[in-house]
């Protein structure tokens, strides 16, 4: 071979390493693109889940209180309860005590509805014993 066309084949042979140096300097360059946009989206994830952490923490710290909050109604809703039930047997107490002292009090008037009946069934005998009576005189005189 000779000179010239060695020389040839050398160009040849170093514009193929150029072109491939820069398509490789291509690749490369938008290898460091992607990276750097997927460094980007990472930052941004990164940073929309520190956000979503802290609304995360917000929500349990109300959810914290809300449940304390729950509790202290529970306790007033039991307590009212108690109350309720101490109530209701006062009340079914003092209605026993009055329905008792109700017909304690209706006792005499019960009793004297009970004597008139007596006077009166005593009256009817003796109208009765009268009548009789003054039939048989009329029946007869000398009684």
């Amino acid at each position: 071979m000779s000179d010239s066309k060695k020389d040839a084949l050398i160009i040849q042979l170093l514009e193929k390493i150029d072109e491939k140096q820069d398509q490789q300097s291509e690749q490369l360059t938008e290898i460091r693109i992607q990276a750097a946009e997927q460094k980007s989206a990472l930052e941004a994830h990164a940073k929309q889940d520190e956000v979503m952490y802290g609304h995360l923490r917000e929500i349990d710290s109300r959810l914290e209180e809300y449940n304390s909050q729950l509790a202290t109604h529970i306790a007033g809703v039991q307590e009212l309860r108690k109350m309720n039930t101490i109530l209701k047997q006062d009340l079914d107490d003092r209605t026993d005590y009055i329905g008792k002292r109700i017909d304690k009090l209706e006792e005499p008037r019960k009793l004297v509805g009970v004597a008139k009946k007596i006077v009166v069934e005593i009256g009817a005998v003796a109208v009765a014993t009268s009548a009789i009576w003054a039939f048989l005189k009329l029946v007869f005189p000398r009684l």
